[in-house]
């Protein structure tokens, strides 16, 4: 299949060249949706927005500041169209820039290729809703830009970039920017803003995004904000996940599905799992120090009875890095730095609660390890 030239001829005719802006056009083109349907749309995400508003198959979330890649092609096998990328965002009544881009190998834009895209506002008309045409851009060197202002005192509004090029296949990079930075153009944070804590008006993500809590800060339990981050579409097949804990205390095949079904993790290993993060210590003469991170990571230390006598010997210690797995009642521990590296151990795990004991041998030495 050809793409039709008369879309570029189309696109190139609207008196928008790469790096200019557009004002809306006067007419009858509809009334503004309302707080609330912006509201139901954007906590529905791409399946509602499907639904209630028409969006066009395929057509997902795109975020300020996060370029994203897309792979346009002539196949049309599918119910989606291949050769077109659909992309919707909010926004204020402020500047905001949408680009398209198909870089060289020097990441500079390719000349000679032809991209553009169109830009859109959803309206409401009567019954049913509609996008009109705002803005279009277009260019024969692989770059097409515009910076889109839009009237002032108008509520948030939703749009869509429809993206396409020749020749195809095509790698073609969108990215989404905010004059003056996202709050002046999303209530809600971006992929990489903070999310989440103990805070008058708490950070909340934009659809699509998960709050995704660093292992060990209690999912956001100790005050310590999360990152708003992509739910993955798909996770890798095939390999052999470690189970998380998520936040919502349901264990997950790895930290990829976790995140997958919208849930930040609380710590490596099964909800059902003895929970070992923190530090652990044996000290019979010589000191046999671990400390076991909510990120499935590991240190642990020996040091020799002398350097707690007195006088103290000197010895430089070597530090013990790497990951642990806990199945059931049992601790594997693998070393994977220099010193130790290819080292492992196990321990077993009895007891519960200020009861709780690791057993096992580590440095050629037969140690239980008591929770400090």
């Amino acid at each position: 299949m050809t793409i039709s030239k008369q879309w570029f001829v189309a696109l190139a005719a609207v008196t928008l060249l790469a790096s200019c802006a557009s004002e809306e056009q006067a007419g009858d083109e509809g009334d503004d949706l309302s707080a609330a349907e912006l509201a139901s749309l954007e906590d529905g995400g791409d399946a509602k927005a499907d639904t209630l508003f028409g969006l066009p198959a395929g057509a997902q979330h795109l975020y300020y500041d996060s370029p994203e890649t897309v792979y346009l092609s002539e196949d049309q096998d599918g119910p989606v169209r291949e050769d077109l990328a659909y992309r919707w965002f909010g926004s204020f009544d402020s500047e905001f820039k949408v680009s398209a881009v198909i870089e060289d190998e020097n990441h500079f834009p390719m000349p000679g290729v032809h991209v553009g895209f169109k830009l859109q506002r959803l309206v409401k008309q009567g019954n049913g809703y509609r996008f009109v045409v705002v803005a279009q851009a277009s260019g024969d060197n692989g770059s097409a830009v515009v910076t889109y202002k839009a009237p002032r005192n108008t509520p948030r509004r939703l749009y869509l970039v429809t993206v396409t090029s020749s020749p195809l296949p095509a790698e073609v990079i969108i990215a989404l920017g905010c004059r003056g930075g996202t709050d002046n153009c999303s209530a809600r944070q971006q992929p990489g803003e903070s999310c989440g804590g103990h805070t008058r008006e708490p950070m909340v993500c934009d659809s699509g995004l998960v709050c995704n809590y660093v292992p060990g800060d209690i999912c956001g339990f100790a005050d310590a904000p999360g990152t708003c981050t992509i739910k993955p579409t798909q996770c890798p097949r095939g390999i052999r996940y470690t189970p998380v804990c998520g936040c919502d205390g349901k264990t997950y095949d790895g930290s990829c599905n976790a995140l997958k079904a919208g849930v930040g993790v609380m710590r490596v290993g099964s909800c059902t799992d003895p929970d070992i993060t923190g530090s652990w210590t044996y000290q019979p003469a010589a000191h046999y120090d671990y400390t076991f991170s909510p990120d499935g990571s590991f240190t642990s230390v020996a040091q020799p009875a002398c350097a707690f006598g007195n006088p103290r010997c000197l010895v430089k210690l070597a530090l013990g890095e790497g990951r642990y797995e806990v199945f059931g009642n049992t601790v594997m521990l693998s070393y994977s730095n220099e010193i130790f590296a290819g080292r492992s151990a196990t321990f077993t795990v009895s007891g519960t609660g200020g009861n709780m004991r690791l057993r096992g041998t580590d440095y050629d030495v037969a140690l239980t390890l008591r929770r400090n």
